[in-house]
């Protein structure tokens, strides 16, 4: 137990200095050096906390795993483009609006670092959530990962299959990470989004 709570204070502290700012904190490439340094301290954050909680007995976080099928009037290689477009993770993510901070490629695909921002409503503030995205070179695979406080992390991977007949089939496997409390409602939220973003893709590869 005495355990459990030196790395649960070690967290917190970690967490508040990485909000307040760290040394990793400087501007990536992108149209928001503050929003770019967010993300760059998310998973900063995130990473430190896998390591943290990596010997403990039991994870602070609950896992949940859910799988999504959709199927798209369209070859791969055009689903593919735009499952991976920004615009449409975003939504998928759960925002209304993005800011890109960095995209690039590498032997393993393309790569993008964004944040979805959802929109305030009544009774609920403004939701950031800071995207990884790769886009596999080698095989018909989108891999997303997102984190958004208060510590939700999700790892969604999409994978096309050729149905012929110029239709394809994505299966969408994702496993959400969450404080226990606010797991089931996370979920929730989440596969929503998803399905909303499903169906919007869908209908516009139709047309």
């Amino acid at each position: 137990m005495r355990g459990i709570v030196l790395v649960t204070s070690s967290l917190l502290a970690l967490f508040f200095m990485a909000m307040a700012g760290s040394p990793y904190a400087s501007a990536r490439a992108g149209g928001d050096p503050q929003l770019a340094a967010e993300w760059q301290r998310a998973w900063q954050f995130e990473e430190t906390y896998e390591a943290l909680v990596a010997p403990l007995p039991t994870n602070p976080r609950s896992s949940v795993t859910r799988e999504l099928s959709v199927e798209v009037n369209a070859p791969v290689d055009q689903a593919m483009a735009a499952f991976a477009a920004v615009e449409n993770e975003a939504l998928g993510a759960g925002g209304r609006r993005y800011v890109t901070h960095r995209t690039w490629t590498d032997d393993a695909g393309s790569h993008a670092d964004f944040t979805a921002i959802s929109e305030a409503t009544r009774g609920h503030a403004e939701t950031r959530i800071h995207v990884k995205q790769i886009v596999h070179r080698d095989q018909p695979v989108i891999e997303l990962h997102t984190w958004a406080a208060p510590n939700i992390a999700t790892h969604h991977r999409f994978e096309f299959t050729d149905l012929g007949g110029g239709r394809t089939r994505i299966t969408q496997q994702l496993m959400l990470l969450a404080p226990r409390p606010l797991v089931d409602a996370a979920v929730l939220s989440r596969v929503a989004a998803q399905l909303r973003a499903n169906a919007t893709i869908a209908r516009a590869l139709s047309r």
